[in-house]
């Protein structure tokens, strides 16, 4: 489920286009005093798995990450995660002069929507205190300043946390980018990166890593957009990013494993993954259009990796063939040799 002192920001629901997949701190959250206490704790967590080089798929807004390096948060850093704001300013910034006077007025009341859509007031009594031209200016520099210390409380519970495993001022030594590719890993799928740290199962004949159907999965992971390579990631290990260099790999011991699937029809069939140890066994597809066709259905249309999956639930009208999956016992995951178990038979 989801993170209830976390939540989208406001352009996953306003339409805007710019980072509508990031999270922010719950505003509501970060005025309570005792819930701010969570994310002390989770400052503390996300600092051991620094220190640990272990991955969190916590994907926060800059408003986060800016002023735990000691950067300042602007105005612009919140237009880009709510198109409303820019909205909401322009329109009074630029408000013709005629607008004038008691009798036309923008608003009934001086408030304004956090950004986890609670109103709240501007000035004592604001919700009877109308916005009229000549309280624009005022009105846009207050709800400038309300929505930037909108989470200010919360943020500086998450710094508290970090310090108490790293020593004061390590974060200041990263930039916002820095540290967020720290803790979540680079969001960005490097596939050549990624292939230098694959290894293959076993196969009958032909070693498997020299075989088309490996030839063909690379080729299309190459063609593969970014948002496509997330879903294939989290899809193969139920991970949202991956190391971002040769040695976080080294260092964290990751590597994925491809092995061949013996089925009967294999072109029928669906890649499956062990998402535990980062496995995926892969059908011998008879051509590349095959494979991409069941890949990219296979990534799009399960949600839940760690289960077995009924294949009724994939069934479709064009009579696409239905998803199988079967998952076997595997205790490769340390070091992804080849072994009895890298056969892999549904």
């Amino acid at each position: 489920g989801t993170l209830p002192f976390t939540i989208p920001v406001p352009n996953a629901t306003h339409g805007g286009l710019e980072g509508r997949d990031l999270r922010m701190l719950n505003p509501a959250w970060c005025a309570s005093p005792v819930r701010c206490g969570v994310f002390r704790f989770l400052g503390i967590l996300l600092a051991i798995a620094v220190q640990s080089s272990v991955l969190v798929p916590l994907d926060l807004a800059s408003i986060v990450w800016k002023p735990l390096v000691g950067d300042t948060v602007t105005l612009e850093d919140y237009i880009a995660i709510d198109y409303s704001l820019r909205f909401l300013l322009d329109v009074l910034e630029s408000s013709p002069a005629q607008w004038t006077g008691s009798t036309r007025c923008f608003f009934q009341s001086f408030d304004c929507q956090l950004s986890d859509g609670t109103t709240v007031e501007l000035v004592p009594g604001g919700g009877d205190v109308a916005v009229t031209y000549e309280t624009r200016e005022e009105y846009c520099r207050l709800v400038v300043d309300r929505r930037l210390g909108e989470i200010q409380l919360g943020v500086q519970a998450l710094l508290e946390g970090f310090s108490r495993v790293l020593p004061a001022g390590t974060l200041a030594l990263f930039t916002w980018t820095d540290l967020r590719e720290l803790v979540c890993g680079s969001s960005r799928i490097d596939v050549a990166l990624l292939r230098r740290h694959t290894r293959y199962g076993m196969s009958v004949g032909k070693p498997f890593g020299e075989s088309d159907v490996v030839k063909f999965f690379w080729e299309v992971l190459e063609e593969m957009s970014q948002e496509d390579l997330r879903k294939f990631v989290r899809f193969a290990w139920a991970q949202e990013a991956l190391p971002s260099s040769d040695k976080e790999y080294e260092d964290t011991n990751t590597r994925m494993l491809l092995k061949p699937s013996y089925t009967s029809d294999a072109d029928a069939t669906f890649p499956n993954a062990d998402t535990c140890f980062f496995n995926v066994a892969l059908p011998k597809y008879s051509s590349k259009d095959i494979l991409r066709k069941r890949l990219l259905f296979a990534i799009n249309h399960t949600s839940n990796m760690d289960a077995d999956v009924d294949a009724d639930d994939f069934a479709t009208s064009d009579n696409t063939p239905v998803m199988h999956m079967t998952y076997g016992l595997s205790d490769d995951s340390d070091s992804g040799s080849a072994s009895d178990e890298s056969f892999y038979y549904d």
